[in-house]
């Protein structure tokens, strides 16, 4: 079952709502959809919530297990071009956004200007092209690390390098 996610909030609500809406559940994920059709509109290549695209259930299995407070800094690795991690630096949480493609950074700076020129608001993101499984960070210096269907991907390149060494 498809169905539209324009209007599950109204765009005048939007400006109501808290950085970090008190919700729990099903609501996180509605709140995202709702964020997604109101910056995009038709505009954006998914623009209708399909319960069968996995990152719709990791979207939400990460907007109600992990909080994500504004200042804190998320590693999003494998960010591709989906825009979770922008949603996220629209909540307030500064985003380091990894990906293997630095094609990447043109399409996502494409999008974080428009969701910045929709709400009004500076997001704070920074893109890095680099291979998720080297990655090097200062311990203690993030938050918060998620892999938007994307970890299986680099354990698999890890896997398939292995195997044919």
């Amino acid at each position: 079952m498809k169905f539209p996610c324009y209007g599950l909030i109204p765009a005048r609500s939007w400006k109501r709502l808290p950085r970090v809406p008190p919700f729990s559940g099903l609501n996180y994920l509605v709140i995202f959809l709702s964020f997604e059709g109101w910056v995009f509109r038709e505009d954006f290549p998914v623009a209708t919530y399909d319960p069968h695209l996995i990152r719709y259930g990791e979207y939400r299995f990460a907007l109600e297990t992990l909080s994500f407070l504004p200042g804190e800094i998320v590693v999003d690795l494998g960010c591709g071009y989906n825009i979770f991690g922008l949603y996220l630096a629209y909540l307030g949480v500064q985003v380091l956004a990894i990906d293997a493609d630095p094609q990447v950074w043109e399409e996502l700076q494409r999008r974080k200007r428009r969701v910045e020129q929709v709400t009004g608001r500076t997001l704070a993101v920074i893109f890095r092209s680099e291979d998720a499984t080297e990655l090097q960070l200062e311990p203690g210096s993030v938050d918060k690390v998620i892999a938007i269907s994307s970890i299986e991907i680099c354990f698999l390149k890890r896997g398939l390098v292995m195997y044919w060494q």
